[in-house]
């Protein structure tokens, strides 16, 4: 009798802990905006770097936006850009962007994540492969004058 109301107390607990901390308990789709939200939220970021704002919180934007950019940071001026490559891998939408560069004039092809929903978050490949192998963490350029 002593075994069948242990069986009896346990079993909903067994059932309890199957069902926490597993990877479906929060999915990558919750933390990954819609395509649209995040191409507008990049094209946002870009031009306001064009526009030669600082980089970090893009002001206007709704859902609110936050760019990584270490040569944006950095002091590099953007001239233009096009977004030539869209894809999802890894909980991120990812785009290739052809960046026009100035001074010293270049065209640079470039991998940019988009991840969250509010705020979006952007990264530069290079910043993000920086945050997520935080151990093996190379330094960022230096800032332009510094």
């Amino acid at each position: 009798m002593r075994s069948r109301t242990t069986m009896i107390a346990v079993l909903p607990l067994l059932a309890l802990l199957a069902g926490c901390g597993g990877r479906d308990r929060y999915p990558s789709s919750d933390f990954t905006p819609p395509a649209e939200t995040a191409r507008q939220s990049l094209e946002a970021a870009l031009n306001a770097w064009k526009e030669g704002r600082a980089p970090g919180m893009v002001e206007g934007t709704t859902p609110a936006v936050q760019v990584v950019d270490s040569q944006w940071r950095g002091g590099q001026k953007l001239d233009g850009f096009e977004v030539v490559g869209e894809d999802e891998a890894d909980g991120t939408r990812q785009y290739s962007v052809r960046l026009s560069l100035k001074a010293p004039a270049a065209a640079k092809e470039v991998r940019y994540h988009v991840i969250g929903r509010d705020p979006v978050m952007i990264y530069r490949d290079e910043d993000y492969q920086r945050m997520i192998n935080m151990e093996d963490n190379p330094k960022p350029a230096p800032r332009a004058g510094l």
